[in-house]
C-alpha cells in the first residue's frame, strides 16, 4: 500500500474529543496532554471494481514557528473495506498552554 496513492480532503475527517485535555501527574502546570480520536465519513472508494478502500490516518506536527517540514509522529491502524473508518487508535499530544499547536491529519488508502 503506497501512502502517496491519495491524501483526502480532511473536511471529511472528524476529530472526536478534540478538546478533552488530560493532566499528567509529572508535567508542569502549563503542559497538558490532549487525547484525539479520528474517524472518516463518506471517503472515496479508491479500490474501483474491488473491495472498499483500506484507510489509515497519519498525524503530523510542527513544534516550532517557521519549521518547514511536517514531522510524522503517529498513525492509526488500517481499517479494511470501509468508507467510514472509525479508528480505535488514540493520538496523545503533549502541548503547552498559550502556544500554537500545529497538527495535520492525512488519510491514505
Amino acid at each position: 500500500m503506497d501512502k502517496t496513492d491519495a491524501a483526502h480532503d480532511l473536511s471529511n475527517v472528524n476529530m472526536l474529543n478534540q478538546t478533552q485535555a488530560v493532566s499528567a501527574a509529572k508535567l508542569p502546570p502549563t503542559l497538558k496532554i490532549m487525547q484525539l480520536f479520528v474517524q472518516g465519513k463518506k471517503l472515496k472508494n479508491l479500490d474501483k471494481g474491488r473491495d472498499k478502500s483500506d484507510y489509515f490516518c497519519l498525524l503530523k506536527m510542527k513544534w516550532q514557528q517557521g519549521q518547514a517540514d511536517w514531522l510524522e509522529v503517529d498513525q492509526t491502524e488500517i481499517v479494511f473495506d470501509s468508507l467510514d473508518p472509525k479508528w480505535d487508535h488514540c493520538f496523545s499530544v503533549v502541548f503547552n498552554l498559550g502556544q500554537v499547536l500545529h497538527l495535520r491529519f492525512e488519510v491514505y488508502d
